[in-house]
């Protein structure tokens, strides 16, 4: 599973946010999409957005004093005879438009969203909040942006938080649902094609994401969980009854090959018994690595996600351990390679703030 976000903003008003939202939230997995990518791609603006808003698991919409540009009157029309249904199902945008007020692409956007039932997250700007070097909103535009709030809210849509800089942006919108679409994005990745302790840990990580009562806290601990169930239950006794099982069966294939005079035959059924023990040994400890590795590295996400880094160095070091045990070496060559790819990440966010500024 692949995530896609459409981050809708007036370029003008919030870039800085976007931009930095944009870094945030792109990952191997998760793809981010804004406005300008689908102006230089020919065709009507709007229906292309609406295409991608239809296939995509979430658009944050922030919303501040300034509606940005209006498309055409051929745009909406086009969507209007494409959706006969829509002005029954969304009566405050049939309003708007039977007004003749105008809905502007980033408004359109919002009511994309609900209109495919995507997640639709809403960010108010605060009256404080540090706005772009092209800010230049109207009495009109300020105006049109409170018509727009209370065209969502009269469909039960608010806004999630007022944001007041990048930081508090980023943490509701890391925060919340966006962060559950992450886990379990990585979930079904690991959990895809493979054995039931996959499946097992799949189960487990859409629980996690998927259980409203679970603040920040509740979802790494309910990963922790997780983990020591896997390693008890699944990864321990079970493997054991196996081993025992090969060897009980392989011994006492050979004796009876002894007996028979079969001594060469008997060595031969010993190997191939040791050698099956190897590969399923293997292939458990392979599926053990997989399986841990996306526990932990979801722990170490949420706490990343919050801004803690204690809980995010001891994601990674106890995955270290997991995976090497008291191997000191590989210990610390984990580490060094995890700190250098978050250093990297960091740097690269950096340079992409700098060159947004």
């Amino acid at each position: 599973m692949s995530v896609k976000i459409l981050l809708s903003t007036v370029s003008d008003e919030s870039r800085r946010y976007r931009d930095l939202l944009r870094s945030d939230l792109t990952r191997r997995n998760v793809e981010v999409k804004v406005q300008e990518d689908f102006k230089d791609l020919g065709g009507e603006t709007l229906d292309k957005l609406d295409v991608y808003i239809a296939h995509c698991d979430a658009v944050v919409h922030l919303v501040g004093d300034m509606t940005g540009a209006y498309p055409g009157e051929r745009g909406p029309s086009a969507l209007l005879a494409k959706y006969r249904d829509l002005p029954a199902k969304l009566p405050p945008l049939r309003a708007a438009l039977k007004e003749g007020a105008g809905v502007s692409y980033t408004q359109w956007e919002a009511w994309f969203a609900l209109y495919h039932r995507e997640l639709l997250l809403i960010a108010r700007a605060a009256e404080t909040a540090e706005r772009g070097p092209q800010y230049a909103p109207t009495d009109a535009s300020s105006t049109a942006q409170a018509a727009h709030l209370a065209a969502l809210k009269a469909v039960e849509r608010y806004p999630g938080c007022t944001f007041t800089s990048p930081d508090s942006l980023a943490k509701y919108v890391l925060g919340g649902a966006i962060l559950d679409l992450l886990v379990q994005a990585y979930a079904e990745e690991v959990g895809r094609q493979r054995t039931a302790a996959e499946r097992f840990i799949l189960e487990m990580a859409k629980k996690v994401a998927a259980d409203p009562n679970l603040d920040f806290e509740g979802k790494k601990q309910a990963v922790r969980n997780a983990i020591d169930l896997y390693e008890r239950e699944i990864s321990g006794s079970p493997t054991q009854t196996n081993i025992d099982t090969i060897v009980d069966q392989a011994l006492a294939r050979s004796h009876s090959l002894v007996d028979a005079g079969k001594s060469g035959l008997a060595q031969a059924a010993l190997r191939r018994a040791a050698e099956k023990m190897r590969r399923d040994e293997e292939e458990r400890r392979n599926r053990y690595v997989a399986g841990i590795t996306v526990l932990y590295n979801c722990e170490r996400d949420i706490a990343l996600a919050t801004y803690n880094g204690e809980g995010a160095a001891t994601a990674i070091i106890s995955l270290a351990e997991a995976i090497h045990g008291a191997n000191s070496e590989l210990v610390a060559r984990a580490l060094n390679s995890e700190a250098e790819t978050l250093t990297n990440m960091a740097a690269t966010a950096a340079a992409m703030s700098i060159s947004s500024q």
